[in-house]
């Protein structure tokens, strides 16, 4: 049996500023995330080995999705409202595989894995008719209230 064994510290700060209608708003954010990893490959035989893998992961949400205010398309017929107090993604992540080795130069395998994550955050498209204005109304008064408390918009 052979494999390694490591933990990783990520400590991340970050801040997010910009226009909420004719509001500046600025909003820090600091977190820190312990991510431990044991990776094992046992070798019953000269030609077979077992792979295990068990880690805790973290991802931090892209950039643009992070910045506070909004972004508007005529042409795309869009606006797009960041929101600086989202989660990174945290995941523990298992892996488990098998390797043959027939000849020389050839392999069998295969593998199963699973995840768990939270908080999972995704894009919330909302469609309503095209008037003469590129944007109803009920939209730019509701990206005026946007406050840290209640990052939620919906036209």
């Amino acid at each position: 049996m052979r494999g390694d064994v490591g933990v990783r510290h990520a400590a991340t700060t970050s801040m997010a500023a910009g226009f909420v209608g004719a509001s500046y708003v600025s909003i820090s954010r600091k977190y820190d995330d312990s991510l431990p990893a044991l990776n094992l490959v046992l070798e019953p035989r000269q030609d077979l080995q077992i792979r295990l893998s068990v880690a805790k992961a973290m991802a931090r949400p892209q950039l643009p999705f992070l910045t506070p205010g909004g972004t508007i398309s005529n042409t795309a017929r869009t606006l797009t409202i960041g929101n600086p107090l989202l989660e990174p993604v945290r995941a523990t992540t298992y892996d488990l595989g098998l390797e043959w080795y027939p000849a020389r130069a050839a392999l069998v395998s295969v593998g199963v894995f699973a995840r768990t994550c939270s908080p999972i955050s995704r894009v919330q498209p909302r469609r309503w008719p095209m008037g003469r204005l590129a944007f109803p109304p009920a939209c730019w008064r509701m990206a005026t209230r946007l406050t840290r408390s209640s990052w939620s918009p919906s036209c």
